[in-house]
């Protein structure tokens, strides 16, 4: 079976990618996949066992979405 691999390369401190990587406002510029918004729900920073709720358009239409960090 064909294999794809991709890789990016940022020129950050990995404090700082993580940090924006974790600010749920910056979700939707990072999924490209009709993601209006997320939030978290659970208490503390983003974690093993952390909630999420996101909103989604798919097909014109609002979805809401719960995620679990796994």
């Amino acid at each position: 079976m064909p294999k794809l691999h991709e890789s990016v390369l940022i020129n950050r401190p990995p404090d700082e990618v993580w940090a924006y990587v974790t600010d749920m406002f910056n979700a939707p510029r990072m999924s490209g996949s009709g993601l209006i918004g997320l939030r978290q729900t659970s208490p503390g920073p983003l974690s093993v066992g952390s909630t999420l709720q996101g909103r989604r358009l798919i097909l014109g239409f609002e979805t809401r979405n719960i995620f679990h960090v796994t």
